[in-house]
């Protein structure tokens, strides 16, 4: 009842009302908001996990994979000193007012937050890979028709066939043989051969292309645990200014 009653639940707590669910709350605001550290930290180290699965298809590391781990240092340190900043505004809010079972309250309107909090997060990175997603399959495409252009274009088999087309050597050649495309295919292998180089050389472009653009969401996604901790703050000093009015 209390998750989605916000005024419900600060009346009673400002009453200092007994609920059997004030207990389980106690208990799910501190698990809750061990779930939201797992979360986000593992959404700050995410651009290294994609720097290590790509490392294995191309050489090299990404040149902005130590940028990025700055930029994540700085965001979890930044969360940190907004989660301090949440417990001690809370507590001084509360202090001047009743000064009553500031854990309780603290716990219970924890739980409240973080459960949105969860959903708003899962909601936010999910779009945000789905994006990623979305954008790298329309480069696999684009790849998969160069590929394929490339190796018709380029198809010296092809152009052997067709000249058998016209001469007399067609008489001497089989004709299940010719006619089932054994022959086109084995005309056609050197070209594909030499064709090889170059379809990975632009295989190894659309990883590089691939890796960037997943790479480039790390920015947006490192952002995510600092908003939501500001929100976090925001919401929770409200809650306690509102408990503490008319005392």
């Amino acid at each position: 009842m209390y998750l989605w009653n916000r005024d419900k639940l600060l009346e009673d707590l400002k009453q200092d009302a007994t609920h059997k669910g004030f207990r389980l709350y106690t208990f799910m605001g501190p698990a809750l908001g061990l779930v939201i550290v797992t979360m986000w930290t593992l959404l700050l180290v995410s651009h290294l996990f994609l720097a290590h699965v790509f490392k294995h298809f191309i050489a090299g590391s990404d040149v902005y994979v130590k940028l990025y781990t700055t930029l994540g240092i700085l965001a979890a340190l930044g969360t940190i000193l907004i989660n301090i900043a949440t417990l001690y505004e809370c507590y001084a809010v509360n202090k001047k007012g009743d000064g009553k079972n500031f854990c309780r309250r603290m716990a219970c309107i924890n739980t409240f937050i973080n459960t949105h909090m969860i959903l708003y997060t899962f909601a936010i990175a999910g779009a945000l890979v789905i994006a990623g997603f979305i954008i790298v399959a329309g480069k696999a495409v684009v790849f998969s028709q160069e590929v394929q252009d490339l190796l018709e274009s380029h198809n010296l088999g092809q152009v052997i066939h067709e000249a058998l087309e016209n001469s007399p050597l067609k008489g001497i050649i089989g004709k299940s043989f010719y006619q089932e495309g054994l022959l086109g295919s084995l005309l056609a292998l050197p070209s594909k051969l030499i064709d090889l180089p170059i379809v990975f050389q632009k295989l190894e472009t659309f990883i590089e292309v691939s890796r960037t653009i997943l790479l480039g969401l790390y920015p947006a996604i490192a952002c995510i645990p600092l908003v939501m901790s500001y929100a976090h703050y925001t919401i929770s000093y409200h809650c306690f200014k509102l408990m503490q009015s008319n005392q």
